[in-house]
């Protein structure tokens, strides 16, 4: 074992310089220029998980429009199936209206008027001067065909319709 030699110790004091003190000013701006670099990286992350909440809303929103859109070009079809002559013709007949043809049009003589009219509650009763109790459906008119109410099918021509509509309504 070999020992190694020691450097000689000199009997020299140590020099030692003085620091001069971190100035005030200094370690304020690092202070506040660290601040301002957090509060930065604090308002990027919130802003980062703002616009991903803002992303799933839209996608959610786009989600929904597209329910929307579909569901409203459904319903417009069936509108305009509904509204088609053929679905309005059935659903006459259904409540019991004709076609007028010339076939289903009757010559019949009219027949006198009662004197009074008794209406649905006996504690009315109108006079034949007086508006009628109630008025007959009115015909559904499509481009040609015509639907007429029961009532009207037996009319002997156009003269006399018009003159019992005349004299209904008291012109």
């Amino acid at each position: 074992m070999n020992k190694k030699p020691q450097p000689k110790r000199n009997n020299r004091p140590s020099v030692r310089r003085e620091r001069e003190p971190l100035p005030w000013k200094f370690t304020l701006a690092t202070l506040l220029s660290g601040a301002v670099l957090v509060a930065g990286f604090l308002l990027a992350a919130k802003n980062h998980f703002t616009s991903i909440d803002y992303c799933i809303k839209n996608s959610e929103l786009k989600k929904q429009l597209g329910e929307l859109e579909s569901e409203k070009r459904r319903l417009m079809l069936a509108r305009e199936t509904v509204l088609a002559p053929g679905e309005i013709k059935k659903a006459a007949r259904r409540l019991g209206l004709v076609e007028m043809t010339a076939m289903n049009i009757e010559a019949v003589e009219p027949q006198q008027a009662p004197a009074t009219i008794a209406p649905s509650n006996p504690l009315i009763r109108r006079t034949v001067d007086s508006k009628p109790v109630e008025r007959p459906k009115t015909a559904v008119s499509e481009s040609r065909d015509r639907i007429v109410p029961p009532a009207q099918r037996t009319a002997a021509n156009p003269a006399e319709i018009r003159a019992r509509r005349v004299s209904k309504t008291g012109n």
